[in-house]
């Protein structure tokens, strides 16, 4: 059925759709942080344990993510965006200083 399943479009809590789903991809990625670099790891993390510890559904999972492994994949961008720029950052303050 063309035209079931449109994005939607409307503010929702005062957010677009799209504030929406990107507050929900990050709650699945911080989420992510926690279970796999702790107890119970990557290994022994499901959907369903993600997606509670998110606060979400198993569905808004599957809008968002495919499989653990590309939370996993995504997870692994960000934290090496967030190592990037920490090492700008120190590189920038060392400017000036003598090698």
């Amino acid at each position: 059925m063309p035209g079931r399943l449109r994005a939607p479009t409307g503010r929702y809590g005062g957010k677009t759709a799209e504030e929406r789903q990107a507050e929900r991809r990050r709650r699945f990625l911080d989420a992510a942080l926690h279970l796999f670099g702790d107890t119970p790891g990557f290994r022994a993390t499901t959907v369903a344990a993600l997606s509670e510890a998110a606060g979400l559904s198993t569905r808004q999972f599957y809008e968002e993510f495919r499989t653990l492994e590309d939370v996993l994949a995504a997870l692994h961008l960000q934290v090496n965006g967030w190592a990037e720029a920490a090492v700008l950052e120190a590189a920038a303050g060392a400017a000036d200083l003598p090698l």
